[in-house]
């Protein structure tokens, strides 16, 4: 395991922010709180996406 955070990330998740980005729904919505598998959720408000 690398340890990466983004490796925790659900693909079945990241497939519906896809749909959601698609149909409109802003990203930064749908990004706000990303579930890891761990359990774990991300708080992307947190994060700088410069």
């Amino acid at each position: 395991m690398s340890g990466r955070i983004f490796d925790l990330i659900d693909l079945e998740w990241l497939n519906q922010a896809n749909q959601q980005i698609q149909s409109g729904i802003n990203v930064e919505t749908v990004l706000q709180n990303v579930p890891l598998t761990d359990g774990r959720i991300l708080q992307t408000k947190f994060l700088n996406f410069v």
